[in-house]
Formats: C-alpha cells, sequence, structure tokens
C-alpha cells in the first residue's frame, strides 16, 4: 500500500505523455530512496545527487553525454508537488537546461537583465 502514491505518479495523466515522449514506453521509477532517504531537519538535497559517488568516482547511472549535436540523458527528474504550494512559498526553483552545459545560456537570461526572459528563472505552481 505505501508504494500507491508513487505508482500513480507515475501514471498521472498530466505528466506521462511526456515521460513516454522524453524516455519511451516502459520507464520505471528507478531513485525512489532519494526522495524519502533524507536526514532528520535536513533542507533538500543536492540536485541529481551529483554526478559523482560519496568516494568520487563517477556514477555513471547519473550521468548525461553529449554527441554529435544531441543530449542523452540516463535519467530525468520531475517534480510533482504533494501539497497546495503557491508561488513564492519557495521549496522548489527549475532553471530549465542549466545544468546542461553544452548549451549556451543567452547573457540576457544569465544576468536576469531582460525581464521578459526572467519568467523562466521561476518557481513552478
Amino acid at each position: 500500500p505505501y508504494c500507491d502514491p508513487f505508482r500513480s505518479v507515475l501514471d498521472h495523466p498530466s505528466i506521462a505523455p511526456f515521460l513516454n515522449e522524453v524516455l519511451g514506453a516502459g520507464y520505471r521509477l528507478d531513485h525512489s530512496p532519494l526522495l524519502i532517504a533524507q536526514e532528520r531537519g535536513s533542507e533538500g538535497h543536492t540536485l541529481h545527487g551529483g554526478a559523482v559517488t560519496e568516494s568520487g568516482e563517477p556514477a555513471w547511472p547519473l550521468a548525461y553525454d553529449f554527441r554529435h549535436g544531441r543530449m542523452r540523458s540516463q535519467l530525468l527528474t520531475v517534480c510533482m508537488q504533494l501539497t497546495d504550494a503557491k508561488e513564492g512559498d519557495g521549496g522548489f526553483c527549475a532553471v530549465p537546461g542549466s545544468h546542461k552545459s553544452n548549451y549556451s545560456v543567452p547573457p540576457d537570461l544569465a544576468d536576469l537583465a531582460d525581464e521578459e526572459l526572467a519568467e523562466h528563472v521561476r518557481q513552478p505552481v
């Protein structure tokens, strides 16, 4: 019974089409312990856990590769609020694609000089 909330998120009709498109049919929830293995008093975790293990070795299942102008990733993170969260409540911020260093970030977005671009640096609601 404890897995039911996770299963309902995996095939939720608002995200399943996107997961199928990006990952292909047959995707799986692979890193669920990262969701619940936080220390008491923790304020979150490092995004993706980093590309290295605690011993400093490469964590290949968490890596992504960029070859021939195409990104290949073995891991996709999806964040869903399980309770109501209003804009400005904090807790999560996303800059789409910001950690993919092979794609250049437009200078106006990098320094938020253009207010129209600033909307892309937001707390999703």
